[in-house]
Formats: C-alpha cells, structure tokens, sequence
C-alpha cells in the first residue's frame, strides 16, 4: 500500500536552465534511498507537468528499476495557460498542487519540489512514524508537518 505520495510540480520551459537536470536527480536519488531502506514501495512520487510544450516524462531520465515509482501527469499547454493566464509565468500555484493531490494514491501527501531531496534517515524514520501511529498519543490523520528542507542530516 502506497503511504506517502511525494508530489511535485514542475514545467520544461527554462525558466531554470538545468530543472531537468535537477529533478531527474531528485527522484533518482529519493528512490536510491528510499530503496536502500527497503521502502521503496511505500512511496510514489507524482510529477505534475504544468504546460510543458516538450513533455517532462520524455526528457527526466529515471532508473530503470525505479520507473514504476514514478507517475507523471501531463496538463496541456493550452489548458495550463487558460487556467493561469493572471498568475506570473502562467504557471497556477493553486490549482497545479491541487490536481497532485486529488492523484495521489498515499495515505499522506508531501508537497515536494523539483530539488527536494530527503536522507535515508530522514526516510526512514518519517516511514517509520506513519507505519507506528498507533502507538502515539495525537491523531496523525489530521495533523500536517512541516519538513523543513534546509535540514540535512549529518549521514546524508
């Protein structure tokens, strides 16, 4: 059962010269740990591609054996632009990370960005803490946690 969905919204438009570059190493390298653990099931990760005119899915390299770990969703230019034509680069900040959630599969969401990378402890023990709830005093089903980025482990 997938527990967390990591989502990620992200267009090919080079707004950042090297943002496919920068998210295909931040999947793979999710996914490296997350299988290192023996988590990797646990976790899918969802790549919204907000208006891209060439597809992320075609040009984001994924491991082989991580592939099946990652979902892309594909908004039409067309679409993406009607829908933002009021925000800065056309690009919706409400209804993109609003479509990643009603997609997502996991018990919990996490609204990541194309340069999130979490450690293997960092992992580990989120997945831990989800799998163990029941053992904690506070309902987690309506509790968000903020997982501060800057913060990385000594190990990572």
């Amino acid at each position: 059962m997938i527990k967390v969905s990591f989502n990620i919204v992200s267009r090919n438009d080079n707004y950042y010269s090297d943002n496919l570059e920068i998210l295909s190493k931040t999947l793979n390298t999710n996914l490296f740990f997350l299988n290192q653990i023996e988590m990797i099931s646990m976790v899918e990760f969802n790549v919204i591609d907000w208006g891209s005119k060439d597809p992320l899915h075609q040009n984001i390299k994924i491991y082989e054996k991580f592939k099946k770990n990652v979902n892309f969703f594909y908004v039409n230019k067309e679409a993406a632009d009607r829908v933002s034509k009021n925000y800065p680069n056309k690009f919706n900040l409400n209804k993109s990370p609003n479509l990643a959630v009603r997609l997502s599969k996991g018990e919990f969401i996490i609204q990541g960005t194309s340069d999130q990378i979490m450690s293997r402890a960092g992992w580990f023990n989120l997945l831990n803490f989800i799998e163990n709830k029941k053992f904690y005093n506070l309902d987690l089903d309506y509790t968000v946690f903020y997982i501060p980025r800057k913060i990385l482990e000594y190990d990572f």
